[in-house]
């Protein structure tokens, strides 16, 4: 295991995967002593007691008659924060690490068993009815836009099949219509990468798209919109390793 990883109750009284935050200070080979790095990290980056981190005072046999120690356990996701700011090859294998934990965790949890309670069962129906009912009334929002709305065959089917969902949604008026699983979305690079956030210029634009090449990512050509025309590029069905893939181009390769 490259950093050892422990099951802590930080909040919600339910237990989640957590990293102590020495072990991960040691491996990051940062120069700064631990308790000014810890505490400088929490408090440039707005992380919360008992949200993003625990603190637990331990008491050794070394530490008889002395102050006990100070330990900080982070989640997965203050880790992964950590280390990324730092901007390094080992901060960027620690990132990669607590990602691969994560995923690992994750297929563990949907191959577990759960032993559902009556409320729980319950609910579940109630829900189901309540989606059922959603889907009905989206599905004859979108006959009826499909009759006044003209049909554009510059759009891919696609394309047209994510504005009908779209449209159709903001008529559904039922506050749990956010619920409803979505159109599968495949875009450009360079989109996503403006929604996370990220200024694109000609030059980053074309190294992204060459960067996303080296990863496994499910990609098609398509005739898209772009720069004001229809042309064909590569597009890339939306899932987390496209954005873990952008946001790793822009923490490491942008200068």
């Amino acid at each position: 295991m490259l950093i050892p990883i422990s099951n802590q109750v930080i909040s919600n009284n339910q237990e989640e995967p957590t990293v102590n935050a020495r072990d991960l200070h040691a491996f990051l080979e940062s120069k700064q002593q631990f308790a000014n790095w810890i505490q400088n990290r929490i408090k440039d980056y707005g992380f919360i007691e008992r949200q993003d981190f625990l603190i637990n005072l331990l008491r050794t046999p070394s530490d008889a008659g002395g102050r006990p120690s100070k330990e900080y356990f982070l989640t997965l996701d203050m880790a992964k924060e950590l280390s990324m700011v730092e901007r390094n090859a080992k901060g960027k294998e620690a990132r990669e690490y607590f990602i691969a934990c994560e995923k690992k965790l994750r297929a563990i949890k949907q191959t577990t068993p759960q032993i559902e309670s009556e409320d729980f069962k319950r609910f579940k129906l109630e829900h189901e009815a309540k989606m059922a009912t959603l889907h009905a009334e989206r599905e004859k929002t979108r006959i009826k836009l499909l009759e006044i709305v003209p049909n554009n065959n510059a759009l891919s089917e696609a394309h047209k099949a994510a504005i009908l969902d779209n449209v159709a949604d903001f008529f559904v008026t039922d506050s749990n219509t956010k619920l409803l699983p979505k159109t599968e979305r495949w875009l450009g690079c360079s989109q996503l990468a403006e929604e996370m956030g990220y200024k694109l210029n000609s030059s980053n634009r074309v190294k992204l798209g060459q960067a996303l090449m080296n990863y496994e990512l499910d990609r098609k050509r398509e005739n898209r919109f772009c720069n004001g025309q229809y042309r064909e590029i590569n597009v890339y069905r939306e899932c987390d390793e496209l954005r873990e893939a952008i946001s790793d181009f822009f923490e490491y390769s942008v200068e």
